[in-house]
């Protein structure tokens, strides 16, 4: 594992984390959670097939809105730790929707309070 993207998402969880590294498509039980070392532990469950230098997993939700320190994954009973740090934060907060009204494939804005 060499890194994570997004850094940021809402603390309703759904967020898509894509890991990035090499032979991430080895072993066949794979568990990913993102966790701040003490007992602050979000599950991030796999989404997709899993690729040799990427995969995809949707965030759970957390309690609050909290800093974590590092992505682990767990391959059949190995276990590797990425530190870096992704922050769930309060969920948006929708202020505006414009235009009001709009045919299909047509551009919305969305404007909100947090991302």
């Amino acid at each position: 594992m060499t890194g994570f993207h997004p850094a940021v998402g809402p603390m309703s969880g759904g967020s898509r984390l894509t890991v990035i590294g090499q032979h991430l498509d080895i072993g066949s039980h794979v568990t990913t959670v993102v966790t701040n070392g003490d007992n602050d532990t979000v599950q991030c469950r796999l989404h997709g097939k899993r690729l040799p230098d990427s995969m995809v997993c949707i965030t759970d939700s957390s309690t609050k809105s909290a800093v974590m320190s590092q992505l682990v994954m767990t391959v059949d009973s190995a276990r590797v730790n990425f530190a870096g740090l992704y922050s769930f934060m309060h969920d948006p907060v929708i202020e505006s929707v414009t235009p009001f009204k709009t045919i299909i494939r047509f551009l919305l804005t969305v404007c909100t309070q947090t991302f």
